[in-house]
């Protein structure tokens, strides 16, 4: 189990690059992500745990289960970050980065 938060993007961002990345981490140190989520826990633990979140808060099946642990915040998206205990994933159009 991971307590984790995410980071959202300050636009939606596509990325099909390395170059991507390198955007988002300048947008990071920046201060540019500022919204984030409360602290909530998943199952799993770094990237297992992103994977989660992600299917969290997009499987209008888990809509109870999404209630109960996030609130009515709003979907995971490319672009935005979850952060499980010191590790960073990056939601890419498919799959993870880790910053």
């Amino acid at each position: 189990m991971a307590v984790v938060k995410i980071k959202f993007a300050p636009t939606f961002k596509v990325m099909f690059s390395n170059g991507a990345v390198d955007a988002v981490r300048d947008d990071l140190k920046a201060g540019k992500y500022i919204v984030e989520s409360e602290l909530f826990v998943v199952d799993g633990d770094s990237q297992d745990a992103a994977d989660e979140v992600f299917d969290l808060t997009n499987n209008p099946g888990r809509q109870d289960e999404r209630m109960e642990k996030y609130g009515n915040g709003r979907s995971l998206s490319t672009g935005d970050i979850v952060v499980v205990g010191e590790e960073q994933w990056l939601c890419m159009p498919i799959g993870w980065a880790e910053l």
